[in-house]
């Protein structure tokens, strides 16, 4: 359950941390790892990726595909890519401000598909895995219909902004549309884990 908050609670509350420690509104979370927050950003992201990886859940069952582990494992390796290959700097001529920086389009992809794949990833853990159980009480209900309205809406909101960004030019009127959207996928991502968690039971989860 301590494992379950420590994931839940940096992945709901980074958004925010990050805009109070850079004093700035960058277009997007991950253009926070060129601000003073990007320790934090980079420390945050490295510590859900190891909890990740060392969660250990339900073992794989008969008609299953995947183990709690197996899930969680990949979720945890695409985060940490997002740390390894951050995003490309936005500034041409400026002074790299950290030790790592770069303008390559191809390790821009890699940084952008492994941050859309982690929310992929969580999305199917929290819709397909975290409604199984043995006691179906109604607390248990209420649980599931978060769990399954944090998966779907995850993935919801991923191919709502695919659509977006390939079919209108938003980000041209809507600068810090990206930062939006991952706030939204976060606060899904912490609610459904922090559910798991048993943080949330005073409210009836």
């Amino acid at each position: 359950l301590t494992l379950r908050k420590l994931i839940g609670w940096p992945g709901l509350l980074l958004p925010f941390l990050v805009r109070l420690l850079a004093w700035s509104y960058e277009p997007s979370l991950s253009d926070y790892y060129y601000t003073r927050s990007g320790v934090l950003f980079i420390a945050v992201c490295s510590l859900m990726g190891a909890f990740l990886i060392s969660y250990r859940g339900y073992e794989k069952k008969e008609n299953e595909a995947f183990s709690d582990n197996l899930v969680t494992w990949v979720g945890g390796i695409f985060i940490l890519l997002v740390v390894a290959v951050p995003t490309p700097l936005d500034c041409d001529g400026c002074p790299c401000p950290t030790p790592i920086c770069h303008q390559d389009k191809w390790l821009g992809i890699i940084h952008f598909a492994s941050a859309a794949l982690f929310f992929v990833v969580m999305g199917y853990m929290s819709a397909f895995h975290f409604v199984r159980g043995d006691n179906f009480n109604d607390a248990k209900k209420r649980r599931n219909v978060v769990y399954r309205i944090a998966g779907f809406g995850m993935w919801a909101i991923l191919v709502a902004t695919g659509l977006l960004l390939w079919l209108t030019d938003i980000k041209s009127s809507f600068a810090h549309f990206i930062f939006w959207v991952e706030v939204a996928l976060l606060i899904l991502f912490g609610a459904s884990w922090l559910v798991k968690s048993k943080a949330l039971q005073k409210v009836g989860l």
